[in-house]
């Protein structure tokens, strides 16, 4: 039983998924909570967005993501600004996504925006368990026991790359009157 004169070729078919996905009204400009995953910047923005499995941390839903050049700049300069942080792999995400579907490259979300104050929601609900953590485990002030030396000799800075608060901590080594 050959059906041969009834198939289309593969790029008929894709050309029809797009053709249904690109511009359907319930896919087009939905907020969406995930995950970053995967986050590689080349002028645009290419990255994961991913869902877990609350107790496994299993995926349970992922998809590509595209922030294209124009849209990234400005959604990079908000984000770090808000958050101190440079959108990375692994933070929690609500973002403003439009289902893009191209023959040759499949399908992806489109993000044209991004809400800081979702991801800031959760970096404060973390700090607040590792703070409830080290006072359950009663070393939340072991490092004000400490004694400080009156020249210290080794400063340790913990930041991420590019974070604000280690330019500024440069910034008054540098430009300090009192610096020797």
């Amino acid at each position: 039983m050959s059906s041969s004169s009834s198939a289309i070729t593969l790029e008929e078919f894709t050309s029809r998924i797009a053709g249904a996905v690109n511009g359907a009204p319930g896919l087009a400009g939905i907020w969406v909570v995930a995950e970053t995953s995967d986050v590689r910047r080349s002028g645009h923005c290419y990255l994961e967005l991913v869902q877990k499995h609350p107790v496994t941390g299993d995926p349970v839903a992922r998809l590509r993501g595209t922030i294209w050049r124009g849209t990234f700049a400005q959604i990079d300069m908000k984000f770090s600004e808000a958050t101190g942080q440079r959108l990375e792999s692994g933070m929690k995400v609500m973002v403003r996504v439009t289902a893009s579907f191209h023959p040759a490259y499949g399908l992806s979300a489109n993000i044209t925006d991004i809400d800081p104050s979702y991801t800031l929601g959760d970096l404060m609900r973390r700090r607040l368990e590792i703070i409830n953590r080290l006072r359950a485990e009663g070393i939340i002030n072991l490092n004000r026991e400490v004694e400080w030396v009156d020249v210290p000799l080794r400063v340790a800075v913990i930041s991420a790359p590019g974070a604000a608060g280690y330019g500024d901590f440069i910034h008054q080594l540098y430009t300090s009157p009192s610096r020797l």
